[in-house]
């Protein structure tokens, strides 16, 4: 696959809708690095080189916290980030003016001994959250990130869900890490041990619970190659209840087991595919059940899927698709509960974009804006 290089923000109108006829969305991408924008956005430029969108969340009504999924393939410990350069932050924050979007770094600290599994940086989050329920309080606002998975001694090893605490002080913003929890490879329901099929994380929805800990929704990305090979594997929405985080001062030994809190788990597969797999142009490559997922205000599950085609003469062919699930989340006081049983529906195709980050385009908008990593290609944010 590509590496990332350049990132791009792209303006241009968009609705979401559920109509029949699907329209085709027009993308006008320029860098943002432009005279049209303020000047603030070159800082973007010491992040283009690793790393672009994985993930979207709303602070308030004008700050986008942004999930770069920089790669920490060379050891990177956290001490190296509160000496080194924006290039490995997992984090930017992007604040809007009547301009565009202005983006700067986010620092990243953990508290004193922390309870982390190792004390490597992030590597490739993938997914953010702002709990539903929780409120900001002293100018600080709790969010969870996802590590997509992990390579550790030559082999895949599930990521960590980080809680963190945002702000800003006077030297800008900064994310301290409070917590950590591990993702599980298998997990037991109905009495049967089931071995995770796939480690890696693309969506997140999460909410604080009334009595304590956190609902955490996980989209499982699954992934499909032309032609199939036996290593493909299918898109799951996963869901933990109870979810609570290892207090720094612990021992990483001690921190929580997911598997434990596991309360369902459903396939999606084939039938959130891309639209545009299989068609002319799009024979060769590989895709996604699930780059991203966004819960409604009503509690209805939306997923994107996205197709990456190889590499011919330094491009490669992108779609993706949007769906409705029909799967929905219920919160009954304690937690979440997972509903929902009827077929998927395909609510829009994008083309020449691999979506990776759903938001809304606002705090509580119904509206949509999208977050796409076409690799060398660019990557940018599509608003309406």
């Amino acid at each position: 696959m590509l590496r990332k290089h350049f990132l791009y923000l792209a303006i241009a109108p968009f609705l979401l809708t559920a109509c029949a006829k699907i329209p085709k969305l027009d993308l006008d991408v320029w860098p943002l690095d432009q005279p049209e924008l303020p000047p603030r956005t070159t800082l973007i430029e010491d992040v283009s080189t690793n790393g672009a969108i994985g993930g979207l969340a709303w602070l308030d009504e004008t700050t986008l916290l942004i999930a770069r999924d920089t790669k920490n393939y060379d050891g990177v410990t956290f001490a190296d980030l509160e000496k080194d350069s924006f290039a490995q932050l997992p984090l930017a924050m992007a604040r809007t003016t009547g301009a565009g979007l202005a983006v700067s770094p986010v620092r990243l600290t953990v508290d004193e001994n922390p309870a982390l599994k190792h004390e490597l940086a992030p590597s490739d989050i993938e997914a953010i959250c702002l709990p539903q329920g929780a409120k900001m309080t002293d100018g600080k606002f709790t969010i969870i990130a996802a590590e997509s998975h992990r390579t550790l001694y030559e082999r895949p090893d599930p990521g960590q869900l980080f809680l963190m605490e945002v702000s800003m002080d006077a030297q800008g913003w900064h994310a301290r890490v409070k917590g950590a929890v591990t993702l599980p490879n298998d997990y037991d329901l109905g009495g049967a041990v089931r071995q995770m099929d796939n480690i890696q994380v693309e969506g997140i929805a999460c909410r604080k619970q009334l009595a304590g800990g956190y609902s955490i929704l996980i989209g499982y990305r699954g992934q499909h190659s032309l032609p199939p090979t036996p290593s493909d594997y299918v898109g799951q929405l996963a869901l933990f209840r109870d979810v609570s985080f290892a207090a720094t001062g612990e021992s990483p030994r001690q921190l929580p087991d997911l598997s434990e809190v596991i309360v369902d788990v459903r396939p999606l597969g084939r039938a959130v595919m891309p639209g545009c797999v299989g068609k002319k142009g799009y024979e060769d490559g590989e895709w996604r059940d699930i780059s991203d997922l966004f819960v409604t205000r009503q509690g209805d599950i939306l997923t994107a899927s996205s197709y990456e085609g190889n590499e011919t003469e330094g491009q490669a062919p992108f779609c993706s698709t949007l769906y409705k699930t029909g799967y929905h989340l219920d919160f009954d006081g304690r937690g979440w509960r997972l509903d929902g049983e009827s077929a998927p529906m395909r609510l829009r195709e994008l083309s020449d974009v691999k979506v990776e980050a759903l938001a809304p385009e606002k705090p509580g908008s119904r509206h949509l804006i999208l977050g796409y990593d076409n690799e060398d290609l660019g990557s940018g944010i599509i608003t309406p």
